[in-house]
């Protein structure tokens, strides 16, 4: 029997956060409510970087269209919480 390996919200956004402070923004920025670009101030680019490593790091695939200029850091936990497998489909 397989434990449950799914990843808490909280582990989530550490993840996220530990990725924003790689890609350059300030830890003390980083707050669930932050809005990626308008608070973050993040760039095509850093948008780019930041989907990429978390869909690398947490085996998901982020849809741009479902990632908006107000999407807010709690949005991007919750889009990846609800995109990894549950416990009763891991077996």
């Amino acid at each position: 029997m397989r434990e449950d390996t799914r990843l808490t919200r909280e582990q989530i956004f550490d993840h996220v956060r530990a990725t924003l402070t790689e890609i350059g923004i300030g830890a003390d920025r980083i707050e669930p409510g932050a809005r990626l670009v308008d608070d973050l101030e993040l760039d095509s680019l850093d948008w780019i970087d930041l989907g990429l490593r978390l869909e690398e790091l947490l085996a998901v695939t982020l849809r741009d269209e479902k990632l908006t200029v107000e999407t807010t850091i709690q949005q991007v936990v919750e889009l990846v919480h609800g995109l990894l497998p549950s416990a009763e489909g891991a077996a």
